[in-house]
């Protein structure tokens, strides 16, 4: 996908039509927008956004008044953004107009200069970028804290559709539903009534597999929305003069207390450890006791081991001549006693196990005298971390009575938000627990009842043509699943030695980022190989990072490329403000990363962002440039005039005396 033109009718900072055209020819496909704070960059990005899906970014304020001021005062009713665009070989024309207003929302396909409608407009939308991936493409860049990278299950399966994968999940699918209906033929033409129940369960849980995995995604995206507002909360409490201190006292504890929380699940399991592995030891002490004694007076007596070998006799019978001196001739008396000896004789493999069931003996012996001791010390450690977890407990106790005691309303209301929030995440979190655990248990009972299905049914006479169809349907059916699973263990692969490329090439100490390929938690290592948190400045780069490459790996630009089993989204990134989250160290770095990743990219970026290092890093792929000019009514009186220099000229970005109040792009390349 590639962005085209767009146009803004009375779109809020805009008054009247306002068209602008994005850079998109390959190597200059960078469009710039310079303004300054309340210009209108966070208005363009969610023009796009908002003409695309018909919803914002989540920090766009006053999303239902988007008709300008002006325009409304002067009785103009049609506001509407109208954005041109390309997707593969095929031009598109969408026109979304404000409620009230118009149409609503109009998609045409342009060919040969002429327009068709395309029936279904917002289905169409979803094909060519599913609403669940904008949000990767399309954001307000200062957010990017909230973007998270620790392997929900929704980041997994926003990650899966970027790159195809969902496409061949659904061909998968719609394979097992095949295999289902193939398997219930065969229970009926075998009529075998185990065949029969197991098809019934195997079934019933197909059915309800889809609605959990649904429900645990829809609670996981509930519990994202629940603790984006209690650390709104949070934030505001620790803003206020009369909570600050006692909110950032909180904050601290609440934090020792989910580590010693922690601690305590860790110091259960290591008594649950010694339990389970002292029984034993314990139950048969003495028993070995016993047998050790009994092994011991085998040795004395010379029986065990022999005191002979197995070589010995051999090398007796070899030479013909006992130790003594004695000739010993084959095949008579002597040498049929000799040979008996080998019965008993003494091997190396048996030294061997002689010695290994003595020293499994000394180790029985020793776990069930040391669990005495390892029970009660961990014991005492577990009691100690209880004492410390209580007296967390009392502080944040404390800590709570002084903030509900304020006299401040704000206070007050943002306390009992926080309770209702923090008491809603604890219902989500229990409920998304209980339905994964009905997931993991209807998956393990669906493996083995299917196995079970294919041992009977394997036994059982079905004509060769519905056991050919199976067949084949179970053999396309690996054929998928092992694909996929190369080309997503593939995927991940590249992802982790590009990300680990672009940190080694811009970062000034040494960061290692990995990717779990079960969950596809990205995670970041210091050069001790200890975490580093995303909020902190490497994390918020190697968030960067991580999008840039996987818009490169979709659209076949890293250095190793992949041949996809289905198409992948490719689209712009559009971005507001995205340097401002970043130590001015790395901006410059980000902002080259981010052009030479992308196949488009549009920025909008304030003076204060657009330093030496961000011009020289972007100069070389930048196709398109406007300000953003800001035009007030009023008189200037004493208030400043903004200014920006690019390529030694400078210009203003906000004036007085205008007409109106409005905002207007302004070309510059």
């Amino acid at each position: 996908m590639r962005l085209t033109k767009i146009t803004l009718c009375n779109f809020r900072a805009f008054f009247g039509l306002h068209t602008i055209e994005f850079a998109h020819e390959e190597g200059r496909a960078v469009t710039v927008f310079h303004g300054e704070n309340g210009a209108g960059k966070t208005t363009l990005l969610n023009a796009i956004h908002w003409c695309l899906t018909g919803s914002f970014t989540p920090r766009f304020q006053e999303s239902r008044m988007l008709i300008n001021k002006t325009a409304a005062k002067l009785g103009e009713a049609e506001t509407y953004v109208e954005l041109y665009f390309s997707d593969g070989n095929t031009d598109y024309r969408v026109r979304r107009t404000s409620p009230g207003s118009g149409a609503g929302l109009e998609l045409y396909k342009i060919q040969g200069g002429n327009s068709s409608i395309v029936l279904q407009p917002d289905r169409a939308l979803q094909k060519i970028i599913p609403e669940g991936l904008v949000s990767w493409f399309f954001f307000d860049a200062e957010a990017i804290g909230a973007l998270e990278l620790s392997g929900s299950k929704q980041f997994k399966a926003d990650l899966r559709k970027t790159l195809g994968f969902e496409l061949i999940d659904r061909l998968i699918s719609d394979l097992e539903a095949c295999q289902l209906k193939r398997q219930r033929d065969v229970s009926n033409q075998t009529n075998d009534r185990d065949l029969k129940s197991l098809q019934d369960d195997i079934e019933n849980i197909s059915r309800v597999l889809p609605a959990h995995t649904q429900k645990s995604l829809e609670l996981e995206a509930q519990i994202k929305a629940a603790r984006i507002e209690f650390n709104r909360i949070q934030t505001r409490l620790s803003e206020l003069p009369n909570t600050a201190v006692v909110q950032a006292r909180r904050v601290v504890v609440e934090g020792k207390l989910r580590a010693r929380r922690n601690d305590r699940i860790a110091a259960e399991g290591k008594i649950a450890s010694l339990i389970g592995g002292a029984a034993a030891p314990i139950f048969i002490q003495d028993l070995a006791k016993r047998f050790e004694d009994k092994l011991e007076i085998q040795e004395v007596q010379g029986r065990l081991p022999s005191p002979y070998s197995d070589q010995l006799v051999k090398d007796i019978l070899d030479s013909e001549q006992c130790l003594c001196g004695r000739e010993v001739r084959p095949a008579s008396d002597e040498a049929a006693r000799i040979q008996g000896l080998l019965k008993n004789a003494n091997t190396s493999l048996l030294n061997q196990r002689i010695r290994e069931v003595q020293y499994l003996i000394r180790d029985i012996e020793k776990n069930a005298r040391s669990y005495p001791t390892d029970i009660t010390s961990a014991r005492a450690g577990a009691m100690a971390i209880d004492k410390e977890i209580g007296d967390l407990e009392d502080e944040l106790v404390d800590i709570k009575k002084q903030i509900d005691n304020s006299s401040e309303k704000e206070v007050r209301e943002l306390e009992r938000a926080r309770d209702t929030t923090l008491s809603q995440l604890q219902s989500l979190n229990t409920e998304k627990g209980a339905v994964d655990l009905r997931i993991k248990d209807g998956q393990a009972r669906m493996k083995d009842l299917q196995l079970r299905y294919d041992r009977i049914a394997g036994q059982l006479n079905v004509t060769q043509k519905l056991r050919k169809e199976l067949d084949k349907i179970n053999r396309l059916h690996k054929f998928l699943v092992e694909s996929l699973k190369a080309q997503e263990e593939r995927a991940l692969r590249i992802l982790r030695i590009e990300l680990n490329a672009i940190l080694e090439r811009y970062m000034t100490k040494h960061f290692t980022a990995q990717i779990n390929p079960a969950t596809y938690a990205v995670s970041l290592l210091d050069e001790d190989h200890r975490p580093v948190g995303h909020s902190t400045g490497e994390g918020q780069i190697l968030k960067f990072a991580f999008i840039s490459t996987v818009i490169a790996l979709a659209a076949r630009k890293t250095q190793e490329k992949i041949e996809w089993m289905a198409e992948p989204t490719v689209a712009p990134l559009v971005l507001d403000a995205p340097l401002s989250a970043l130590d001015p160290e790395y901006q410059g770095s980000v902002a080259m990363n981010l052009a030479a990743q992308t196949t488009q990219l549009v920025l909008m970026v304030s003076s204060a962002n657009w330093g030496d290092k961000v011009s020289v890093a972007l100069e070389p792929y930048v196709g398109k440039r406007y300000l953003i000019v800001s035009k007030s009514a009023g008189a200037r009186g004493n208030k400043p005039i903004k200014t920006m220099e690019i390529d030694d000229k400078t210009y203003e970005l906000n004036t007085y005396g205008a007409v109106r109040d409005e905002s207007e792009f302004v070309r510059l390349k």
